[in-house]
Parts: structure tokens; sequence; C-alpha cells
């Protein structure tokens, strides 16, 4: 009995020994820590797991506002080609319209054509209503030729240059034109008043002059072609004086609006 106990426990030592010596040859010398890998690695893997969790939407956050600013540049690239697209749709039809007024200038036969120009400076202020136009004597323009746009009349060339001129728009206080009022044939002098509208003078107080009345140039002051439009009757009062109508006229083109315009001669210009 005792032999078999003696037996039995040299038994279980040979085993415990042989496995010992079989994981030191194969992992290396036993570490006391060998005990405490799998407690130390799960407390890793915890550790690992929060601080991924934490990271994670910061890092989520940080790509989105990325992904924001790209996007908010790419809108305002939009916006921009937007904005010049509107810009070059207006432009092409006014130059559509300048073109179209040129065909009917040159088929009707009140005055010529000049040149199509653009507006490059402004200078509208309460002493002197200017604009410089970049067409000049190299393109045929010629001092007191006139100037106007689609709708009606600007101003008149009072300085040119080989490749610019300088326009006296007909809002300048020193500005005058012949005109006559369409419907009844009644002539007088628009002077400009340094303001958006112009003053009809010299109509007899006894005429009756209509609100809405088309004004259009006469051409009797021989500097500007007759019948260009130049605005409508706004509105009607007689002077203190008591001899002549006071007459406020609207302009149909207002020439701090404008780009481009068009330069225009009389058909006994000589060129």
């Amino acid at each position: 009995m005792i032999l078999k106990k003696v037996h039995t426990l040299f038994t279980l030592y040979f085993v415990v020994t042989v496995s010992l010596m079989s994981y030191q040859s194969m992992r290396g010398p036993l570490s006391p820590l060998y005990f405490f890998r799998y407690p130390i690695n799960y407390v890793n893997s915890g550790l690992s797991f929060f601080i991924e969790s934490i990271k994670k939407p910061f890092v989520a956050t940080i790509a989105m506002e990325r992904d924001n600013e790209r996007l908010r540049s790419e809108l305002k690239r939009l916006q921009l080609k937007e904005q010049r697209f509107e810009q070059e749709t207006r432009e092409n039809k006014r130059l559509e319209g300048l073109l179209s007024l040129k065909n009917d200038i040159e088929s009707g036969g009140l005055y010529r054509y000049v040149a199509t120009a653009r507006v490059i400076s402004k200078n509208p202020d309460s002493w002197s209503h200017l604009m410089v136009i970049n067409r000049g004597l190299e393109q045929g323009v010629k001092k007191d030729m006139a100037v106007r746009t689609v709708e009606g009349l600007i101003g008149k060339v009072i300085m040119a240059s080989a490749r610019q001129s300088t326009v006296l728009l007909i809002t300048d206080i020193h500005s005058s034109v012949a005109i006559k009022i369409d419907e009844k044939r009644l002539e007088g002098i628009l002077s400009g008043t340094g303001d958006a509208n112009c003053i009809l003078k010299y109509l007899p107080e006894d005429e009756d002059v209509a609100i809405g009345s088309k004004v259009v140039t006469s051409g009797f002051d021989a500097l500007f072609p007759p019948g260009i439009p130049v605005g409508k009757v706004e509105s009607v009062d007689k002077t203190t004086a008591g001899l002549f109508l006071n007459v406020e006229v609207e302009l149909f083109a207002n020439p701090v609006t404008m780009d481009e315009v068009m330069v225009v001669s009389r058909v006994d210009e000589k060129f």
C-alpha cells in the first residue's frame, strides 16, 4: 500500500517536471508575471476600447468639419460662378439691344451709327455729370456727337482722344438739348438739374401739356440728331412769373446706371 502511494507520487512528480521543462523549452524561462498575463490583457483591452470610444466622436467631428469647410468653399465658388453668369447674361441682353438699335438706325436714316462703347468711369456729383467711354477718334468718335442707349439719350461727347472720349450727361446743370413734345409738336429746351430728372424750359404757360407726353430731340440745336427718345413729362406747373410752364421730365435712360452706350451722329455730319 505504501509502495503504491510512493509510485503514484513519483509518477505525478515526473509528469509535472516534464511539463515544466517542455514549457520552458518552448517559451523560455517561466516568469512570475505569467500567471497575471490574462488579467492584464483584459485590463489593457478595456482601456483600449474606452480610449477608442472617446476618440472616435472627436475624429468624426474633425472629419465632418473638414467636409463642411470643403462644401462651403465649393458653395462660394458656385455662387461666384452664378453671379458671373447672371452678369454675362444681362450684358448679352444689353448688347443684343444695342445691336438691334444699330440695325434700326441704319435702316431708318434719321441719324448715323458711329460706335458702341463701354463706360469705363463715371463722375455723377452735384457739380458735374460726366462719364468716360472706351471709344475715341480712332473709332470715328468726335466732339458734339450724341450718346444714347437703347432706352434713350444720355448726353454728348465734349472731348475725344485717340481711344477714349468724355461725355457730358444731359443731367448736368450745364447741359441743354433742343426737344419737342411728340404728341403736341411743342418745342423747348431741356436742361439738366444735377438730379435724376430734367427741366423743360420755355413752353408758353397757355399750352396744354399732358402728363406722360413723350419727349424727343428736335434736332434744331444743330448738335443732337432729331428723333432720339429722351423721356416723358412727369409734372407740369406754372412758373411764378406766369409766362412759361415749369415742366419736369423723367428720363427714359438713367445715365448713372449705364454700362454700354452708343455714339451716333447727325446725317448731315461731315466725317
